[in-house]
């Protein structure tokens, strides 16, 4: 009876280890997402409108698990972005140059982010 009791406790320890890690991949996604918006939010072009590009970003979390994703959006200049980002031919044949701010947002906090994810990974192999 004394080795259930031992192989419960252990199981328990696992159930409990494996919802800690689950927990800080969770932050990290979290972190990496606010810190990927605010620095958009000091790279972004501001315009002459009161609601700027910059202030309109927010993040959504979906999926569980191992399947979790962080979504960086702008749910109200979302029609806007890609211009900016990418530029364009303006209708009188103008041509408007791109001015990247998600992009390089995204390759400056994305190692960041593996880093800690590759980190979080050993101390749970080493089990601590």
């Amino acid at each position: 009876m004394a080795d259930l009791g031992n192989f419960m406790d252990e199981i328990a320890g696992l159930i409990e280890k494996s919802l800690d890690f689950d927990r800080e991949m969770d932050d990290i996604l979290t972190d990496t997402a606010e810190d990927i918006i605010d620095d958009i939010r000091e790279t972004a072009p501001t315009g002459n409108s009161r609601e700027h590009l910059k202030d309109s970003f927010t993040y959504l979390k979906e999926g569980s698990g191992t399947n979790k994703s962080v979504t960086i959006h702008s749910p109200t200049k979302g029609r806007l972005i890609h211009l900016v980002e990418f530029g364009f031919v303006h209708r009188n044949g103008r041509f408007v140059s791109a001015r990247p701010f998600m992009r390089p947002s995204y390759e400056k906090e994305a190692p960041k982010m593996e880093e800690r994810i590759k980190e979080a990974i050993e101390d749970a192999a080493k089990g601590t």
